[in-house]
């Protein structure tokens, strides 16, 4: 398929775009509103592209022009299309994403749990503090010989602390990818690592690969970024490497964004081979690959294969990764790895924003990595795998006719609830007192994921165990079940 990307496009790139096909279920003006919103989702249609008068439109599509009106009046009702009086109609310039409509419900009920509700926010997949890491801030000099290291020099660091590159190319050279520090730079967390990469990578009509369910940051830059966006199917082996090989052969990929290290949100773990093949079909097709390793420490002492870039010989493969999963939510810091000259242009990019990132938490931090990393990793697995014992036993007390598969990492149970709708569902639930994310918010294309909720198990067990009382209890009032 030519990858269209224009301003307008006309009725009949649209008509071939949609691949109409009269078999199809379903009310027509409900089917080609969905179409066209589809066409949006993937980049096809850019924020402000026009879309063809009704009469014209419903004449490549060979239906009437009420089945258009409907059509473009749903999208109207949705907030997809917006029209002026003597414009044309076209996509709204100001649309939200269903990722940014996730992190706004998220702060919503971290905001209720501030103000004293009962609510338990199970929206944010985020630990709270390691030991060490309260330690470390409450008193800088149970970590530091000499604290006052923090506040020496002029403090601008444009792609980091020396300290905390080094000490991230240690880290990950002892993790079986061999790093130098000029091929590391620091960022406010993985997401500005990732927001990075997109702007630089990227330009509106390329096509990026993601996985079908992902991380919604990653959704929601996508979206803003206007590439044309082809999903990927996720299974045990993590992303569906077939499917990426057959969307090669039938368009343009330029880059994708995969966790083959406990997905978020299946927990699907990569296995060698598939990395290998996943590497391969990259050089092939000439395509950049973004690993994000943001739960690659997250393994719940299970043994995971070497890092993407590790099977890479033609710097393909760019890395990213954090510190928030496994030492606390609250340490904004991340990390890109990447050929040098990339890491140039990132570091001008990023000076260009924020001068910098906090000096004093980098030189924490590098000492957390040098002399604990092992000893927090120990800790936090031990955690994780105790919350998600408590969990699964909840789950299967309470609520026996959910569906998942135990992850063999990450932080988040992937729960299938046969007959629901998962967004109605996590409305109700936020009602009970449990706030949760539906599958379909974590999602690029609508109807994905609608019988899912994500459920992370960062908590302690006697509230996982609440929430899913409260959970079951919706499910009851709902299905009956």
């Amino acid at each position: 398929m030519d990858n269209w990307h224009v301003l307008s496009l006309d009725s009949t790139k649209i008509a071939t775009l949609l691949g109409w096909e009269d078999a199809e279920d379903g009310p027509l003006f409900r089917r080609l509103a969905d179409g066209l919103r589809r066409l949006a989702e993937e980049g096809y249609l850019v924020d402000g592209s026009h879309l063809p008068p009704e009469r014209q439109l419903a004449h490549a599509l060979a239906v009437s022009r009420n089945t258009v009106t409907a059509a473009y009046a749903v999208l109207r009702t949705e907030g997809w299309i917006e029209a002026r009086q003597g414009s044309a109609t076209r996509i709204a310039t100001s649309r939200t994403s269903e990722a940014a409509v996730h992190r706004a419900d998220s702060e919503m009920a971290t905001l209720l749990r501030d103000l004293g509700s009962r609510t338990i926010d199970l929206t944010l997949a985020a630990p709270g503090a390691a030991p060490i890491v309260s330690r470390s801030i409450a008193d800088p000099s149970s970590l530091l010989p000499d604290p006052s290291v923090l506040t020496q020099g002029h403090g601008y660091y444009a792609a980091g602390h020396p300290h905390l590159r080094t000490a991230v190319a240690a880290l990950l050279s002892a993790q079986g990818l061999a790093t130098r520090a000029d091929q590391v730079m620091i960022t406010n967390g993985s997401h500005q690592a990732l927001s990075l990469l997109m702007k630089e990578l990227t330009r509106p009509g390329m096509g990026l690969a993601i996985e079908e369910v992902a991380y919604p940051g990653a959704i929601d830059l996508a979206i803003r970024s206007g590439v044309l966006m082809h999903l990927l199917p996720v299974g045990k082996d993590g992303a569906d490497v077939d499917a990426l090989q057959a969307t090669c052969r039938r368009a343009r990929v330029d880059l994708a964004i995969l966790t083959p290290d406990f997905q978020n949100p299946t927990g699907a773990l990569m296995s060698a081979e598939t990395r290998r093949r996943l590497v391969r079909v990259a050089q092939e097709e000439d395509m950049v690959l973004i690993d994000d390793r943001t739960h690659a420490d997250l393994d719940h002492g299970a043994t995971a294969p070497l890092p993407l870039a590790s099977f890479d010989d033609q710097a393909r493969v760019v890395t990213i990764g954090g510190m928030s999963k496994l030492y606390w939510g609250g340490l904004r810091l991340g990390w890109i790895r990447a050929r040098s000259s990339l890491i140039n242009r990132l570091v001008e990019q990023k000076s260009g924003s924020d001068l910098g990132t906090s000096a004093p938490m980098q030189i924490i931090a590098a000492e957390l990595l040098r002399h604990h990393h092992d000893a927090t990793r120990t800790w936090r697995n031990k955690q994780l795998r105790r919350s998600l014992d408590a969990l699964e036993s909840a789950l299967l007390t309470s609520m026996p006719a959910a569906e998942w598969g135990r992850p063999s990492g990450g932080p988040n149970l992937w729960i299938r609830l046969p007959g629901t709708d998962a967004l109605e569902f996590s409305h109700r639930a936020l009602a009970g007192g449990v706030a949760v994310i539906a599958g379909p918010l974590l999602s690029c294309r609508a109807g994905r994921a609608t019988d899912r909720i994500r459920v992370p198990f960062y908590a302690q067990p006697a509230t996982l165990t609440e929430a899913v009382t409260r959970l079951a209890r919706c499910w009851a009032q709902m299905t009956g079940r």
